[in-house]
């Protein structure tokens, strides 16, 4: 399952970006996230990768959801071949 959320609020010290976003990949049977980029405060702009979580250089709404479904779509391949591999 894949959510994506982004909500527009206004500029300040910890949002200089005026947005706020979270957008998540779960395998929903194991309870597990696969991917999530999100920014929130202290952090801002990160991505998690399964357990590994690195910056995320925020570069517009536009690139933002195109890297998520990029993303997204790396993860969806790799968790199948898993699946595919581990019967």
């Amino acid at each position: 399952m894949a959510a994506v959320k982004i909500w527009k609020i206004p500029i300040t010290e910890r949002y200089p970006l005026g947005i706020k976003f979270r957008m998540v990949l779960v395998d929903v049977l194991q309870k597990k996230i696969l991917l999530l980029f999100d920014n929130h405060w202290p952090k801002g702009p990160h991505l998690h990768i399964g357990e590994k979580e690195q910056p995320y250089y925020y570069t517009g709404i536009i690139n933002l959801l195109i890297d998520f479904k990029n993303a997204r779509h790396l993860e969806e391949n790799k968790y199948h071949e898993n699946k595919k591999n581990s019967h």
